[in-house]
């Protein structure tokens, strides 16, 4: 039986219109992989807007610059929740590339060029999927059969359906406070700066593996299901519940030691929001890994961004900016009609206006007012806020929380002094039935 890759109705239609306008188009499948009994669910498809002086590109894939598209695959990758992927690739064209052996080989060629900077990006990836298992989706219009999809790498079919009506999401909210602090290596008084990076993310990493994840006040259930944070919900009507993830106390405001400080440490603090959307009856084991895959991914985004700033790689340590006031602030957007949130990042200074031009650029979307949500996180440049962390709450309200609340050791604590209570109650009453 064929793989089944399940995608909606508007998504047809948006390939529909991509053939009707242009004769030759390719983008992205945008989504999740290996949920709901689907090898993957489709929530987006971004089609790529090359270089308007690049005339070869539009048309065919032999014509389109290989590199301009791996570019889009990581930008993209940044915007994506926890959870979700690159699922593949898309092809609009009157006939089918996968039977000509010559653009097959140019899409293979350009998988294997994405994969590769995938495996040089796995923070930013965050995900576990099988290479064997990216898809290219071929559409021809007029055509009885116009969708014709496979395993790129294996060449096995895959079923493509578009379904008429909407997955109905759940979205959890997970609040994440870092406060560390991290040496860096040196050579002479300098820097790497890509290096010393990539070693901070793969301690973060680690860190988050063994965090703590609870709800309401207790550890969550891994072998439940996303539907035990709603069963108390009285209004059916409500989608979203929070989560909160701590570090273990001895991963918490740490420092290496087996790196010689000498000039240079770099300090992460402040808090990173994120939203995990999931369908219903997927397991909380699998919601907590997206929200710490969300919390890597959008730390190596913010880093990259930062990284991508300065003007030499490597650089003088007493030069080097502190992380928390010079990387971007992250902000969600509605992939509408889905109702699942994709993220920008922003610098201070940059406002909605940037988030409509990168979105319109790299998902081909025009957004509403009304789907940018810019308060997720306080901006450095925001004199009105006090100086403490950012939480959204749903009525895209800012409140203040602490950063350093130790929440293992309160509620042990707190089981302490209930424990003592019980005892001193017990107590009373043993006495006086005595009496």
């Amino acid at each position: 039986m064929a793989p089944i890759v399940r995608a909606e109705k508007v998504h047809q239609d948006y390939l529909e219109s991509l053939a009707k306008n242009s004769k030759f188009r390719v983008g992205f499948l945008l989504g999740m992989e290996n949920t709901g009994g689907f090898q993957g669910i489709v929530v987006h498809m971004a089609a790529i807007q090359f270089s308007e002086s690049d005339e070869k590109s539009h048309e065919s894939i032999s014509g389109a610059e290989s590199e301009e598209i791996v570019l889009q695959a990581i930008n993209l990758t940044r915007m994506l929740p926890g959870g979700f992927t690159i699922l593949g690739l898309f092809v609009v064209n009157p006939e089918n590339v996968l039977e000509d052996e010559e653009q097959k080989k140019e899409l293979t060629d350009t998988v294997k060029k994405i994969q590769e900077q995938f495996r040089q990006n796995s923070f930013l990836v965050a995900s576990e999927n099988d290479e064997k298992n990216f898809l290219v989706l071929v559409y021809s219009s007029g055509r009885p059969n116009p969708c014709v999809c496979q395993q790129i790498h294996t060449g096995k079919s895959v079923d493509f359906t578009f379904a008429p009506k909407g997955i109905n999401w759940r979205t959890v909210e997970l609040y994440f406070n870092l406060e560390d602090e991290y040496a860096l290596e040196q050579v002479g008084d300098t820097c790497n700066i890509e290096g010393n990076l990539q070693r901070i993310l793969g301690r973060v990493s680690q860190q988050l593996e063994n965090a703590y994840v609870f709800r309401a006040g207790a550890p969550c259930e891994e072998k439940d299901t996303v539907e035990m944070l709603f069963k108390n919900n009285k209004d059916s009507m409500v989608q979203t519940q929070p989560l909160m993830i701590c570090l273990k106390n001895e991963d918490r405001d740490s420092v290496e030691e087996t790196v010689e400080v000498k000039d240079g440490t770099v300090r992460l603090s402040g808090s990173i929001c994120c939203r995990v959307f999931v369908p219903k009856g997927t397991l909380l084991s699998e919601v907590v890994k997206f929200a710490k895959n969300d919390i890597t991914r959008s730390l190596a985004a913010r880093l990259q961004l930062y990284r991508d700033s300065l003007q030499e790689d490597k650089v003088s340590t007493e030069n080097l900016i502190d992380l928390h006031s010079d990387t971007p602030r992250r902000v969600f957007f509605t992939v509408q009609p889905t109702g699942v949130q994709f993220s920008d990042y922003l610098f201070a200074g940059e406002n909605d206006d940037t988030v409509r031009e990168n979105v319109s650029k790299l998902m081909d979307i025009d957004l509403e007012p009304t789907d940018i949500f810019l308060m997720v996180e306080a901006a450095d440049d925001t004199e009105d806020l006090p100086d403490t962390d950012v939480q959204f709450k749903e009525d895209n309200q800012c409140t203040q929380t602490e950063t350093k609340t130790d929440w293992p050791e309160v509620f042990l604590k707190l089981l302490a002094i209930v424990s003592l209570l019980v005892a001193l109650i017990g107590a009373y009453f043993a006495v006086n039935q005595s009496q």
